[in-house]
This record gives C-alpha cells, structure tokens and sequence, in this order.
C-alpha cells in the first residue's frame, strides 16, 4: 500500500474528477466520476449525510474493518474548480495529501492505457491544476487514464464529446482496469 498507515483509524479520500449533469456521461472528461460510480457500486458505499452544499461535492463513505474510513468525492464545481470542493473536504476531515487519490482523464497518454504517479505538475489538466493550488502542493498520488492523442479538434471539444460505440468498448474495460488499481492502492 502507497498510502500510509498508522494505528489509530485514517480517512482516505478518492476523488473523481468530471463535471456535473447528464450532458457530460460518457466523455472523457468525466472518466473520473464513472470510475467512482463503479467503486460506489461495488464496495456498497452509502451516501454521506454531510450537506453537499457545504462541500460542493457529492460525497459516498465506506469504514473499512475499523481501520479506515474511505470518502469518495466528486466535486459538482465544474472540472476547473474543482479544488475548491477537495479543499474544503481536506480541510474538513483532516485529511493528510498521502491519503488522497486523484482519478482523471489525461491527453497526454494513449487511450486505454493507465498511469500511477504520486505526484508532479498538472500536465495541463485545468481540473489538477486547481486542486494542486488549493491544497498549495503537488504531492498528490493519482490514476490516469488515457484519452489521447488527439487530431482534428481543440481539446475542449475532444473532452467533452461522447465516446463512439468503439471507442466506448475500450474505455469500459479501461475503466474496471483503473478501478482495480485503486483497489490495491487503497487496500479495500
């Protein structure tokens, strides 16, 4: 397990990054969201009672045998926000950067593959670049998963176009690959 471990219980935070509403299911840009729906689903997370206005976020826990409590966040600010919802989590459940998990999209990686990395800039990804100044740091560990290379159009309209049948085939799998790399990290 990356993440540290001491005795007394840990709070571990996965967020997904993506951005809210129907219109962006099934786009690159929200793979972190479906990446959390899937652990949500199969771990049997409940949905916080925190208010979600107060975080900005959709949040979903987890105790783990009494040892851990694992949060799922999917912030609802909108990608390039989305450091304000995971600051105001941390803040709130003190939760230390080597027990948070980022989950993305990222263009600069062939599509359908997956990298771990435990830290570094944000590769231009607006969505990182926000979180890594709120928390005033880029320690943060984190699952890429594969979008690129793109030809033909501006980022912004490949991120947020909807995969083709084809495409949406691969990135299912890719998805359920991603899922259980977190499973290792996280040691569910």
């Amino acid at each position: 397990m990356i993440l540290k471990k001491t005795q007394k219980k840990e709070i571990f935070l996965i967020v997904g990054l993506g951005n809210p509403g129907k219109e962006f299911k099934n786009t690159p840009h929200n793979l972190g969201f479906e990446v959390l729906d899937i652990i949500k689903k199969k771990h049997n997370f409940s949905k916080s009672k925190i208010s979600e206005k107060k975080f900005q976020g959709e949040i979903f826990e987890k105790n783990n045998n009494g040892e851990k409590k694992i949060l799922l966040l999917k912030p609802q600010t909108f990608m390039n926000n989305s450091g304000i919802a995971v600051k105001k989590v941390v803040d709130f459940f003190k939760i230390k950067i080597q027990n948070i998990l980022l989950v993305y999209d990222d263009l600069n990686i062939d599509f359908g593959k997956i990298k771990f990395k435990k830290g570094g800039r944000s590769g231009g990804h607006k969505g990182v670049e926000s979180i890594i100044n709120h928390l005033n740091t880029d320690k943060i560990a984190r699952i890429k998963i594969g979008t690129g290379p793109i030809s033909g159009q501006s980022k912004k309209e490949f991120v947020l176009k909807k995969f083709d049948e084809e495409n949406q085939k691969t990135i299912n799998k890719t998805k359920k690959d991603a899922v259980e790399r977190i499973e290792k990290i996280i040691n569910f």
